[in-house]
């Protein structure tokens, strides 16, 4: 079973991210455990390399979606598919189309 032990940056005489091989637990020398130590630093800066760059792109298409439907609004959309009372702003809160 492998252990994995996290370190907060401060105390790590080996690199990052690396496996090391123990001496084995038992007098069985084919049963050798496996150490992950994690900089946490460093998952941290790899989840957000990969994360914000997505969350990113979702919150512009988030506020143009906004945007576009308010404008739509004033161009007519609520008399183009006959909208009435109100229609229109459960369409804004719910998840369902119209």
């Amino acid at each position: 079973m492998a252990e994995v032990k996290v370190n907060n940056g401060s105390e790590l005489d080996t690199p990052p991210d690396s496996i090391h091989k123990l001496c084995p637990s038992s007098p069985d020398s084919s049963k050798v455990e496996k150490v992950f130590v994690l900089d946490e630093k460093v998952v941290w800066r790899k989840v957000d390399r990969r994360l914000l760059p997505i969350l990113a792109v979702m919150y512009l298409f988030s506020f143009m979606d906004r945007a576009n439907i308010g404008n739509a609004r004033l161009q007519g959309l609520e008399k183009e598919l006959n909208m009435t009372g109100n229609q229109y702003n459960l369409a804004l809160v719910s998840d369902t189309h119209i």
